[in-house]
């Protein structure tokens, strides 16, 4: 069994991502033990066994992670990252069959079946297959994909495509719980474009959604945080119109209603804004972004004031890493 460690590949925004486990279990091919290395992977650990010790190892590990405990509120999201468990929690089983007679491929199906979480993507990988087990295989939905092996080029792409689906359709399945029809910017251009942006270039690796606007604390594989905070024009006025009947003075709000300043300032589940005495600290520089249909003014920061968030509780992607056993 080789388990691999995937990084998000960027072409979805979720309500939250982070880094998950691909686990893949060798029935005796020699190229495998290399597979990871050529698939989208940051870093592999290796562990050898055979497939019935695979199996009992699924039964006891894999099974264990289904309870995946899902956040229905965006005040709940960034706790996830205090959880240093989160990047064990399994995307996806390839199974790389290396048949000893094409119908024989009982444990392969035992395997299958045994995960039963619609969050655990399973991709068999074989140079061929009866057609009564494809039959098995996909007529009771036991697999995701199946990927043929006699062209080991198509395997390495198709295998980092089937990768993709199953992390689009894993977190997209998460996110159905906290994102609503207000959540607009999903499909506005700009703004993806810009979230991708900011994404590769603080080479994050995991994000969480922290306000209703569209704004996300992300995270790269040493925990260093980044926050993109975003507000539409109407989301602007909205906030100015609280803020000065709570009393904020008016040449800051003069500043948020120009669109020199933005708020930058994780909400809380007691106060969606800072105490007034303190909203001067939470203003930063903002960024004009427009299109046909929006304008938006945004600011990314570094600043733990802004994002609430405890370091010390975090456990980088880096240190999971390195606390894996040595291959």
């Amino acid at each position: 069994m080789l388990t691999s460690i995937f990084k998000p590949l960027n072409s979805f925004i979720c309500a939250y991502f982070h880094p998950s486990t691909v686990f893949i279990a060798n029935t005796g091919s020699n190229y495998a033990k290399n597979l990871p290395k050529l698939l989208n992977a940051e870093r592999v650990s290796f562990i050898k066994a055979s497939m019935e010790d695979f199996i009992a190892f699924a039964d006891k590990e894999i099974l264990a992670q289904e309870s995946y405990s899902i956040p229905t509120s965006i005040f709940d999201l960034p706790d996830i990252l205090y959880d240093p468990a989160r990047f064990q929690k399994p995307l996806a089983v390839i199974v790389d069959y290396f048949p000893r007679k094409p119908e024989l491929i009982r444990d392969e199906i035992q395997l299958c079946r045994l995960i039963k979480d619609l969050n655990i993507g399973k991709i068999v990988v074989a140079p061929h297959i009866s057609k009564k087990n494809y039959g098995i295989l996909f007529g009771e939905k036991l697999v995701d994909g199946f990927v043929c092996k006699l062209d080991p080029i198509d395997i390495i792409g198709n295998l980092n495509a089937g990768m993709l689906r199953l992390q689009s359709k894993c977190f997209t399945s998460r996110s159905r719980f906290v994102f609503t029809e207000k959540h607009t910017f999903l499909s506005d251009r700009a703004y993806v474009d810009l979230f991708n942006q900011i994404y590769r270039n603080t080479h994050s690796v995991e994000y969480y959604l922290v306000d209703d606007n569209g704004s996300y604390v992300m995270l790269d594989d040493r925990a260093n945080a980044h926050a993109l905070f975003i507000r539409t024009q109407e989301e602007t006025n909205n906030l100015v119109n609280l803020l000065f009947y709570q009393g904020v003075p008016q040449s800051l709000i003069n500043d948020l209603n120009h669109g020199i300043k933005i708020l930058c300032y994780r909400p809380q589940r007691h106060s969606l804004i800072p105490p007034i005495s303190e909203v001067e600290k939470f203003l930063v520089n903002a960024s004009k972004l427009e299109n046909d249909v929006n304008k938006y003014y945004y600011a990314i920061t570094q600043n733990v004031d802004n994002i609430n968030l405890d370091r010390s509780r975090i456990v980088s992607f880096a240190d999971y890493r390195a606390s894996l056993p040595k291959s």
